[in-house]
């Protein structure tokens, strides 16, 4: 078997499911092959052991990652080129205490490319009149649920009169208008020390791909604070989670208070056509100020139960998403 010709085949496969991850694992007696779309990930194939081990190592090599390294975790990318397309695709492998290697490759598009659908069509526009009065705009949302798609949707609008810089680890969507820098820890890359150095190059719109600890949470509200709009990424399980993350991140009560603009929460849904469109849940500065400890999904119900009504999700789907 030409093993370049099954790596292009598992990478047109996909991209046109517009994957966001393919998963290489190793099984009993087989590989499985696995594609994330959204939150869901399915399997498409099984591959021999042999076949399996041959690709792993096609894509090692490609990579520039050290073919015969069977254990320690590594890390690479590429770019991959289908017909008239052109692909940016992340590694990472590592060996289990066997020493069999298992491979998930990140496949990054260009912006256009399968822009995301909304239950609420207006949620961009909602989302971008908030945004004009700058400070702190945070997504929330489980791993794949099209939070990256959405700030960029945004961005493009105000990049039209704005420079946009993007601040990711790693840069998800390739956008040729905005300024892209991506973390690198051992280059001293960090997202603190790119932020004060973005700052420099006084960007209007600051994209911040995660919050992830003290000091990002801190350069994120500071520059929300000196009067750029911030749109930013958190792990939390509701829009009122975002608060007590950023207390967790030793965020002063009153620079929260004064950089927050407003938190949007959103999921996945896959919809009776077999496609997946996000429902979003928007919450001001002020709605969260009065929150209670227990989030209240009413408003997150409404927009799913329009869905249903409307017949783009079924019973099923509704009562699997209406509390988040």
């Amino acid at each position: 078997m030409n093993i370049e010709v099954k790596a292009n085949e598992i990478i047109k496969k996909a991209t046109e499911l517009h994957a966001s991850d393919i998963y290489i694992l190793p099984n009993d007696d087989m590989y499985s092959v696995k594609f994330q779309s959204g939150e869901n990930i399915g399997e498409a194939m099984l591959l021999g052991w042999e076949i399996a081990e041959r690709l792993i190592n096609f894509f090692k090599y490609s990579a520039g990652m050290a073919v015969s390294e069977k254990r320690r975790p590594q890390t690479g990318h590429i770019e991959w080129q289908l017909k008239d397309n052109v692909y940016f695709l992340r590694f990472s492998v590592v060996g289990d205490f066997k020493g069999n290697e298992s491979l998930v490759i990140r496949i990054i598009y260009d912006a256009t490319a399968g822009e995301l659908g909304f239950f609420d069509e207006t949620v961009i526009s909602q989302i971008v009149d908030l945004s004009k009065q700058r400070g702190l705009v945070v997504f929330s949302g489980p791993t794949g649920s099209g939070k990256t798609s959405t700030i960029y949707e945004v961005a493009r609008l105000f990049a039209i009169k704005d420079i946009v810089m993007t601040i990711e680890d790693p840069v998800e969507v390739r956008q040729n208008s905005f300024i892209q820098l991506q973390v690198n820890r051992e280059a001293g890359m960090t997202y603190p020390n790119l932020i004060k150095l973005g700052l420099r190059h006084r960007p209007g719109v600051f994209i911040i791909g995660e919050i992830r600890d003290e000091e990002t949470a801190a350069a994120a509200i500071q520059a929300a604070l000196t009067g750029h709009l911030v749109l930013t990424t958190i792990h939390a399980q509701n829009p009122f989670g975002v608060i007590q993350r950023l207390r967790q991140l030793d965020a002063s009560e009153i620079f929260i208070d004064q950089a927050l603009n407003a938190v949007v929460y959103q999921r996945l849904v896959p919809t009776i056509d077999d496609s997946l469109k996000a429902n979003v849940v928007i919450e001001t500065a002020k709605s969260i100020s009065l929150a209670t400890k227990k989030y209240d999904w009413h408003k997150w119900q409404q927009g799913l139960f329009l869905a249903l009504e409307e017949g783009e999700i079924d019973e099923y789907q509704y009562e699997k998403f209406k509390t988040g």
